[in-house]
């Protein structure tokens, strides 16, 4: 088995053409599992929407204004989900009890 460079905590000085190099790789070795997996496999499953979501995956270092996580948004997700919750069961509970 083949190892790729660690790019899980890369510097900000790793340039582009690191990343091109490691995306490359990384798809050559993603094709190359997916000829030989079964595709209803996990990991065929896993490795096919990888593939198939490609340019998504690599516009991450294309751009380097984007995060790699949503952690700033997801309290805020969090709260309008739950307001939305509190939302209808107070609506449902308030007609319900008649009035």
């Amino acid at each position: 088995m083949q190892v790729f460079p660690s790019t899980a905590r890369t510097s900000p000085d790793t340039t582009r053409s690191d990343h091109n190099t490691i995306t490359c790789l990384l798809a050559e070795w993603l094709e190359a599992q997916h000829r030989e997996l079964l595709p209803k496999s996990p990991i065929g499953q896993a490795i096919g929407y990888a593939l198939n979501n490609w340019a998504a995956l690599v516009r991450y270092p294309e751009a380097g204004f984007l995060a790699i996580d949503n952690n700033a948004g997801e309290p805020e997700m969090k709260r309008v989900a739950i307001a939305g919750r509190s939302l209808v069961f107070g609506v449902v509970i308030g007609n319900v009890g008649g009035g």
